[in-house]
């Protein structure tokens, strides 16, 4: 492995962040991605993105605060002219433009900030969650052709139960008839996304994914009758999952391990948890006693478990 890649298995950068789809939907213009509309977009989203607290006695994550004091976030254009390096009427047409897309809203007020002081024209801006969820979860149809159909095979109606089923590369799905000899290539409306087998989702999936089948003998003959790319694939679909509560529930990457080893030490969990999407629904049940637990007895870190065996 390239050495600067091995390095970034443990480089997990923060602040602000930008979805590729963002290039292809948020323009200036029909060819040009509006990199400043972009960027300021991107710092939007993670002024509005809450800070999580946790117990200082037990490190249990006990709730949220917004980083700003307003109701809503206050920015004014030349902030973000300072801050990007561009003139300020290239950060008025950017947010022009946000605005315009249906991505922000945009308010001005009159603020009184003491001794008699007002202020016109403060300008706050607030995400439309539901069209930035929208663009980002559109997939440009050349990702299709960089995956074609023949890359992967039919997996076995055992898995995939009587009416057919479906693989997943990354986020696009291929449909399968056990009825039929077509597939039909279609995607679902997320972006993209293929989790490298160094990174800490895959990791922590194919932890999971070894403890079922080491625990099941059943679940263990099903999967034996699958491809090694088959295999891959639902992986990749279980990484979505691990993915989630990593930086949806904002879990962090021990606690997970120490949940999923928990699980398999115990009776009625072992039986009950038969994939990622079945860890992620019954997480925050099981995450107190597995806390507790390792406590009393020392649980391999993932920062050890990355170091070691990665099969």
């Amino acid at each position: 492995m390239n050495p600067v890649c091995e390095k970034m298995i443990n480089y997990y950068p923060v602040g602000d962040m930008v979805p590729v789809t963002w290039y292809t939907n948020i323009r200036k213009g029909k060819n040009k991605p509006d990199l400043e509309a972009i960027l300021i977009l991107a710092n939007i989203m993670y002024w509005y993105r809450p800070t999580e607290i946790r117990s200082e006695s037990t490190n249990e994550l006990i709730g949220y605060r917004q980083k700003f004091q307003a109701d809503k976030l206050q920015k004014s254009y030349q902030q973000y002219a300072h801050f990007l390096g561009i003139p300020k009427s290239s950060v008025k047409r950017a947010i022009d433009n946000l605005v315009k897309l249906g991505l922000i809203t945009r308010e001005f007020r009159k603020v009184n900030i003491g001794n008699g002081i007002k202020l016109s024209n403060v300008m706050y801006v607030e995400p439309v969650l539901e069209n930035i969820t929208q663009i980002t979860q559109v997939v440009n149809k050349e990702i299709l052709e960089d995956h074609p159909q023949e890359i992967l095979e039919d997996p076995p109606s055992e898995i995939l139960g009587e009416g057919g089923g479906r693989e997943i590369l990354g986020d696009i799905y291929i449909d399968y008839s056990l009825n039929s000899s077509t597939k039909n290539t279609h995607t679902k409306d997320i972006s993209v996304t293929y989790f490298p087998s160094t990174s800490r989702e895959y990791l922590l999936t194919k932890n999971l994914y070894n403890k079922i089948i080491a625990n099941n003998q059943s679940i263990k003959k099903k999967y034996e009758k699958c491809t090694e790319k088959q295999i891959d694939s639902m992986l990749q679909k279980w990484c979505v999952h691990i993915d989630r509560l990593l930086r949806i529930d904002n879990q962090e990457a021990d606690d997970i391990q120490k949940v999923i080893d928990f699980v398999f030490e115990d009776d009625f969990w072992s039986v009950i948890i038969q994939s990622a999407k079945g860890l992620r629904n019954n997480y925050f049940k099981i995450y107190p006693k597995a806390i507790k637990n390792n406590k009393q007895h020392g649980i391999l870190s993932v920062s050890d478990f990355l170091k070691g065996d990665k099969k």
